[in-house]
Parts: C-alpha cells; structure tokens; sequence
C-alpha cells in the first residue's frame, strides 16, 4: 500500500515553464510553414495548447499566445509583421507566416513606441530564440 509520502515521491517532476517552452519550439520546428499571419498564430496557438493543458494549474502560469491585432502592426520592408510583447519575449510574425520569437534584455525592455518606430533598434536589444521561415522560405526580417 502506498502511503501519501511515497505517492509524492513517485509523482513525475511537473515541467518548468522554460522545459514547456522548449517543447513548444520543438514541436514548432517540426510542423510545417505556415502560408499566412493567421495560420502561424493557430498553429502556435495549437501547440501552447497542447502542451500547457496539463499544467494549466501551476503556480507560475500558463504560456500562451495572444490574437493577432490590427494594434500590435508594423510595417517593415514592404511587409507587415504582427508582434506582442509578453514579460520575457517577444514574438514577430509576418503576413507570410515566418515566426520570429526572442528573448528581452529586462535591462533594455522593447516598447510599443520602440518598435513602431525604429525595429531596428529593438532587435538589438533582443536575443534570438527561435525562428522560423514561412513557406514563402522567407523569414520575418529577411
């Protein structure tokens, strides 16, 4: 018989928020380009989804993605790229579905007005953590 010592001894390890991450961009890496902004995004939703479902309860809160809006736009190149700045990251999706996500310096923090009005600057204050070329073959700065 198990006693509720053991039982907790037993239990697997619950993932940390950076393991969770990680198998998003995994499963990210291995699914296939997306063709458009919108097909990025509910992809990227699917995935977060998928592996945050089980550890929607942890006390260091769920990852998710938010809805592309008109609000969070900027025009880069000729093209327009959808962003949302969360605490840690930020993520850059272009109308061709490219999928640009990196990390912030807490030193150097990337604002709205920053981006809108030089992204350029921004991005050197970001680190690269994933990206992902959509199936154009383009990515979402190049």
């Amino acid at each position: 018989m198990k006693t509720l010592e053991s039982s907790t001894l037993d239990a697997p390890a619950t993932p940390t928020r950076e393991e969770r991450l990680k198998a998003v961009l995994d499963l990210l890496a291995e699914s296939p380009p997306a063709s458009t902004a919108v097909e990025a995004n509910t992809l990227l939703t699917k995935l977060f989804d998928q592996i945050e479902e089980p550890v929607r309860y942890m006390t260091e809160g769920r990852m998710f993605v938010y809805p592309l809006t008109e609000g969070f736009k900027i025009h880069f190149k000729g093209k327009e790229i959808y962003y949302h700045i969360y605490n840690r990251h930020v993520l850059f999706i272009d109308e061709g579905g490219a999928i640009d996500i990196r990390a912030v310096n807490p030193k150097m923090p990337v604002t709205t007005a920053l981006l809108e009005k030089n992204p350029t600057v921004a991005l050197e204050n970001t680190r690269r953590i994933f990206e992902k070329s959509g199936a154009d073959g383009h990515t979402v700065w190049g």
